[in-house]
This record gives structure tokens, C-alpha cells and sequence, in this order.
């Protein structure tokens, strides 16, 4: 069975990742992860992002 991710790993998740970042670094979070994250789905089974060049 594949994991899932809720609002609270996909939080983690992003704490964890821009903190190890130097600069500011914009992405976009589409699909059922902005749905987890907004609480509008209980989990996805992935994460899809758009980073801008």
C-alpha cells in the first residue's frame, strides 16, 4: 500500500525543506496536496509541485 500525506506531513515537509534552503525559493503546490494542505481532502498520494524558472 502506498503512503499517504496529510496537512500536517506536507507542513513538516515544507519547514523542513526551506530550512535548509540559503535563498527564498517559490513553489506552487497543485492537486490533492492544496487540498490537503487547505483540510478540503484527509490525504493525498502525492505531491505535485511547479517551480517557476
Amino acid at each position: 500500500m502506498r503512503p499517504t500525506f496529510g496537512r500536517e506531513y506536507i507542513e513538516n515537509e515544507f519547514q523542513r525543506i526551506g530550512d535548509g534552503l540559503s535563498e527564498p525559493l517559490t513553489v506552487y503546490l497543485i492537486g490533492g496536496g492544496a487540498m490537503s494542505l487547505r483540510d478540503l481532502k484527509g490525504a493525498t498520494k502525492d505531491i505535485d509541485l511547479v517551480v517557476p524558472d
